[in-house]
């Protein structure tokens, strides 16, 4: 082995000190980009429950609510009180979720989507024989952040969802959560493997996993246009094309481009008031297929419509709910050209709410898909006319929270 000389190694000096850091930009800096956070609530609440001689409590609750709630990979925490536990010889706590749809005239289906199960006393077959059960036993457990179906399929762990479509069909979805306490205990001090009875505590929970965008909504002024040539890397531009039938009346065929500008974004909180923009481009003689007789107004609609995906035996089942609907005022001008040989446009302006109640975004669940869309519907002024109603629709996404504010 070769060995070295200490006289030969390089001098070495000692590293300067680490600087240190600020999360504010000092006199010299610049911010260039800030992801704010949403803060946690802090929670003083607790709930109970009470069935026969046991009582279960969860802590970190809001005290206001009136079903516990957990988020995304939520910590579950709480305690049990139980009387006559000296008679207690086993402690379980479970958690279930289960996922069920039904379409009447192809059947239901019932998924499991949470099954865990913990034992949380006694912690070994030592502390049974050794000591008796404590009067009240903590737990903190976690939820799990996904699930898999049958075909090992991964999925997020859905939220809990309600909905039922009577009229359509007989449609109805449920996926909901419920906590289990199971104790166990002993008739006698002989034969307590036969002489045991069970008492079951269940508490329904909500799961409420909570999402935001990646980035704000731009901020619109009075002019779209303006705001486009500001800032065109924040709107997206999606179009439809509508070509109009041939026929002997003295209007040649010719075609109508349906236009619909949506924030770049395309993710939105339940409560965001999205910003639209809508144009209907064509010759003059096109466009006025799509005016009222007085040559103004043409007959055109914005809603906010969620698609149900339900998969059945093997068959998938849409249904589409009505979220929204928009306020649109033209934009002046509404066409720019007394010719009729020369092109035109049709120009609306207005913003998209969900109505209040909602509560659950978009998500896939497998068997349960949840998909939204903007969804333009422009109709022609007759019934006779050579153009077909339009329909266009885009996919967004919805999600809990909105951008948090600066």
């Amino acid at each position: 082995m070769l060995s070295v000389a200490a006289s030969t190694l390089p001098a070495y000096t000692p590293s300067s000190p680490v600087p240190s850091y600020s999360p504010e930009p000092s006199s010299d800096e610049l911010l260039v980009e800030h992801n704010p956070r949403v803060k946690a609530r802090v929670l003083g609440g607790t709930r109970t429950t009470k069935s026969g001689l046991d009582t279960v409590a969860l802590t970190n609750q809001d005290p206001t609510a009136e079903v516990p709630s957990y988020g995304r990979s939520g910590l579950i925490t709480g305690f049990i009180d139980l009387q006559e536990r000296e008679r207690v010889s086993e402690v379980v706590l479970k958690l279930k979720g289960k996922m069920e749809a039904n379409i009447s005239e192809r059947g239901s289906v019932s998924k499991k989507v949470l099954d865990e199960s913990y034992v949380l006393w006694p912690l070994s077959s030592q502390n049974a024989a050794a000591e008796p059960c404590p009067g009240t036993v903590p737990f903190s457990v976690v939820l799990p952040a996904k699930f898999q179906q049958d075909d090992h399929a991964s999925f997020p762990l859905p939220a809990s969802y309600t909905a039922s479509f009577i009229t359509m069909g007989g449609i109805s979805v449920k996926i909901a959560y419920t906590l289990s306490v199971v104790v166990t205990r002993n008739r006698g001090r002989k034969f307590t493997a036969l002489l045991s009875s069970k008492n079951t505590t269940n508490v329904p929970f909500l799961h409420t996993p909570r999402t935001r965008p990646a980035r704000s909504i731009p901020l619109s002024s009075s002019s779209f246009l303006a705001d486009l040539k500001i800032m065109p890397e924040e709107w997206r531009q999606s179009s439809t094309v509508s070509q109009a039938r041939p026929q002997k009346a003295a209007l040649p065929a010719g075609s109508v481009d349906l236009h619909l500008f949506t924030p770049a974004a395309e993710v939105f909180g339940l409560k965001d008031a999205i910003p639209m923009h809508v144009q209907l481009a064509g010759s003059l003689a096109s466009l006025r297929e799509f005016l009222d007789s007085t040559g103004e107004t043409a007959q055109v609609e914005v809603t906010l419509v969620r698609q149900l995906l339900i998969q059945i035996h093997g068959c998938s089942e849409p249904m589409r709910q009505t979220l929204g609907r928009a306020m649109l005022d033209p934009a002046p001008p509404s066409f720019f050209s007394t010719s009729s040989k020369s092109g035109a446009a049709l120009d609306w302006t207005g913003s998209l709410r969900c109505t209040p109640g909602l509560t659950v975004g978009s998500f896939d669940a497998g068997v349960v898909k949840a998909q939204d869309f903007i969804v333009v519907d422009v109709r022609p002024s007759s019934s006779k006319s050579p153009f077909a109603p339009i329909r266009h629709s885009h996919p967004i996404r919805l999600v809990t929270d909105s951008w948090p504010d600066e």
